[in-house]
């Protein structure tokens, strides 16, 4: 590897547990040791019956766990590993994994494997740990029927399976990364006393901190995340699911009494769920054209259909599909603007994108038609419409081609009577109401 890649896979490996807690010259060393490899979706990183001598550290994508009767065990995404089942037990596999996204993977080889396990406790444990943990979900998944408890209905207690790391509002930046990579998390909690403040992400660190040159002295609640989305300690797993969907966010702190209990995240969520709402959001989001997008949508009458066989209320599936709905919807609009952009129309207005009907209600069903409009800014420059119109035109067609038909009366962003400025919708308003 180039030296510029090598220091990527050293603060790689920073960030991830168990490396985070090995030294400084080990990851470094190691790093040069390790290899990288593609593995499209679809392919198999392991399978029931065969060998494995390697040690797999996703370094981006994502893989799911079977075991030998086709059960999902275990989802994993980045930091995630696999192939410690065969290096801390025996071979052949009892386990197939499966790249459920293209992949990158740190292919570490079983020699190496062993020497850091002989050297570093904290290393052996935290596999010889991750081992059990898949044999018991593999055994747990023996014993559970296809309709046994619904899994979407664990509750945040549950899912949040360690005490929440915390730090004062006034610590130092730099003592909140020590604390992280000490405790082996990726997000820590921002308090003052017991009332959760704000939280810090490593994401954050990356961005608000190295990337902005922000002097690690300054104290933790100048780049923290303040007021962050919380969840109730009983809430249950699906509501955790809609909460991190609508919010976008992938770390949740859980919360009792106004006190937090510790933090879910999406990893936790998809290790529930085979077909998750939060996994297909975060697909749609990376779709760099109306295809892709189309692709994904495409997928939520299959996440319906397991929703259903686990029992899980009508009230409950509409705000899930709404949540993928609005993901959609979002992502069209992007690729409008930029396609608009690259034809020269731009710079857009200033505009806000309505969603009406039941998707506003959050009641959105497979295949409902659409409901949208726009307001422009007052102070919009002339013309202003006609980008609007042209960029409801692009998105228009392509909910219609993610399976949501035009709508018949003509509520949508395309109708000039749908997309006006705020004075204009002002007067519409008032008109509703003094002449229903």
């Amino acid at each position: 590897m180039a030296e510029t890649e090598l220091t990527e896979v050293v603060d790689f490996l920073a960030l991830h547990a168990p490396f985070d807690a090995l030294p400084d010259r080990v990851r470094r060393d190691l790093a040069g040791r390790l290899t990288v490899r593609y593995h499209r979706r679809g392919s198999h990183l392991m399978t029931v019956g065969r060998d494995n001598d390697e040690l797999m550290v996703i370094r981006s994508g994502a893989i799911e766990t079977h075991d030998a009767e086709g059960r999902l065990v275990f989802r994993g995404a980045e930091g995630s590993a696999c192939g410690s089942t065969t290096l801390v037990g025996r071979n052949p596999s009892r386990f197939d994994v499966v790249a459920i996204e293209d992949t990158l993977a740190l292919h570490l080889p079983a020699e190496v494997f062993h020497e850091l396990r002989r050297e570093h406790e904290v290393f052996a444990e935290h596999f010889e740990g991750e081992r059990t943990g898949l044999l018991r979900a593999a055994a747990t998944a023996v014993a559970t029927s296809r309709h046994g408890e619904p899994i979407l209905r664990t509750s945040a207690r549950d899912l949040a399976h360690r005490a929440p790391v915390t730090v004062g509002a006034d610590a130092e930046i730099a003592q909140a990364a020590r604390t992280m990579t000490d405790e082996g998390v990726s997000s820590l909690l921002v308090v003052e006393g017991e009332r959760l403040v704000g939280i810090l992400t490593d994401r954050d660190l990356r961005r608000r901190v190295l990337a902005a040159g922000v002097d690690p002295r300054q104290p933790v609640s100048d780049v923290m995340t303040s007021d962050p989305v919380v969840a109730p300690a009983d809430a249950s797993a699906l509501e955790l699911l809609l909460t991190m969907t609508e919010a976008n966010v992938h770390h949740l702190p859980v919360v009792e009494g106004g006190a937090p209990v510790g933090v879910v995240t999406t990893t936790d969520l998809m290790r529930l769920e085979r077909v998750s709402a939060v996994h297909i959001v975060g697909d749609v989001a990376k779709q760099t054209d109306v295809a892709g997008v189309v692709d994904f949508a495409a997928r939520t009458p299959r996440l319906v259909q397991q929703l259903l066989e686990q029992d899980v209320s009508a009230d409950d599936i509409t705000r899930v599909v709404t949540s993928v709905g609005d993901a959609v919807e979002r992502r069209l609009i992007a690729l409008a603007h930029e396609d608009l952009a690259a034809r020269g129309m731009g710079p857009a207005p200033r505009m806000c994108w309505m969603v009406l009907g039941s998707r506003a209600r959050h009641e959105q069903a497979l295949g409902s038609d659409q409901d949208h409009a726009v307001i422009i800014a007052d102070d919009a420059p002339e013309g202003a419409e006609d980008y609007v119109a042209a960029l409801a035109e692009q998105v228009v067609a392509g909910l219609e081609a993610a399976g949501h038909p035009r709508c018949p009366g003509d509520v949508m962003a395309t109708n000039p009577r749908w997309h006006q400025r705020l004075s204009g919708w002002r007067a519409e308003f008032a008109q509703w109401l003094d002449e229903p």
